[in-house]
This record gives C-alpha cells, structure tokens and sequence, in this order.
C-alpha cells in the first residue's frame, strides 16, 4: 500500500493552485452540508485562502470545535481569535495588533475575562 502523504512530497507529485482551491471548496461544502459552517463570512466564489490573506484572519477556519471568538469585533474574519478558554484570551489580546480593529478584539476579551483587565 502506497502511503499518499508521503507521495505529496516526491518529485512530479504536487497540486497547482486550482487543484488546491477545488479541494477547500470540497471541504467547505461537505463541513455546510454536516451543518458545521466555518463561521466565516465569505462571498461566493471567495475561498478559505483568499479570507486568510486577509488582516487579522490567516487561521480562519482553523478552530472547528470553538464556538467562542472575538475576531469580528476586530474587524477579521469569523472563526478568529478564539475565546473559549482564558489562555486563548489572553492569546487574542497579545495578537489583536495584527487586526484591522485591535481595541474591538481587546474589548471583546475584556468583556469576557475581565479578570484579564489591568488596573490603571
């Protein structure tokens, strides 16, 4: 039996980029047909890998069992900057910089974990 993964890196066996953006729209469809959306907002013809290049969103789609985030108070994608545990929280804020709206990722946390917030 021939092991695939180990395939993917010979020579001559690679995917090219329409391969690859085919096979996430198989995966996005099979998870929307099991009722698991990504969460992520995306427009029709707009691939999980085109929503990742965009600020604040590269692991978008990335945290299946999550049901807690705080990316779309920051402006990035659904399915971003998870919450669901303090150390995620505290994760989100040292990250919220590479969002496009750090103080809405911040407050969103704050919200949650206020424990989290300083003193001043």
């Amino acid at each position: 039996m021939v092991n695939m993964e180990a395939t993917r890196f010979m020579p001559g066996n690679f995917e090219t980029a329409t391969q690859i953006r085919k096979r996430e729209e198989q995966v996005q469809a099979q998870l929307q047909a099991q009722g698991r959306d990504l969460g992520v907002p995306y427009k029709k013809g707009e691939t999980l890998s085109e929503i990742r290049e965009k600020p604040g969103s590269s692991n978008a789609g990335k945290y299946k069992d999550v049901k807690s985030f705080c990316g779309p108070a920051g402006g990035a994608a659904q399915g971003t900057y998870p919450v669901n545990t303090l150390a995620r929280g505290k994760s989100a804020i040292k990250l919220a910089h590479n969002a496009p709206n750090p103080e809405g990722i911040k407050d969103c946390v704050y919200n949650k974990y206020p424990q989290l917030k300083k003193d001043k």
